[in-house]
């Protein structure tokens, strides 16, 4: 099994089921086989209709969708150049307070008594 479904193992697993329906020379009319669907016309028959019923296609085309629109087209530059991270120059970094610094002190003090 695919670690991700996607339509092209769909297509893939459909077209070798028809194969060997079509190759299977001695196909039932009314046999149900859950684990060969192709050993009969009712389990076929019944293979599209559930995928058919559960719109099998419509998760591939949603993700295709998204895909095209959302993650492959590229930003324009103005976005692109707006996003980037400008380094900060040293004098406009936050400085610690001194409640933090008197905090910090009395803490490495216990630590050093321990």
């Amino acid at each position: 099994m695919d670690p991700l479904p996607d339509s092209l193992g769909f297509r893939r697993r459909r077209r070798e089921l028809w194969q060997c329906f079509k190759a299977n020379p001695n196909k039932r009319w009314l046999h149900i086989n859950l684990r060969d669907y192709s050993e009969s016309w009712l389990t076929m028959g019944g293979y599209y209709l559930f995928h058919l019923l559960t719109w099998w296609q419509l998760p591939y085309s949603v993700s295709a969708w998204y895909l095209r629109l959302a993650v492959l087209r590229p930003w324009p530059d103005a976005v692109a150049e707006w996003s980037l991270p400008l380094p900060l120059p040293q004098s406009q970094w936050a400085q610690p307070s001194e409640q933090y610094l008197e905090a910090r002190a009395t803490f490495l003090k216990t630590q050093q008594a321990a």
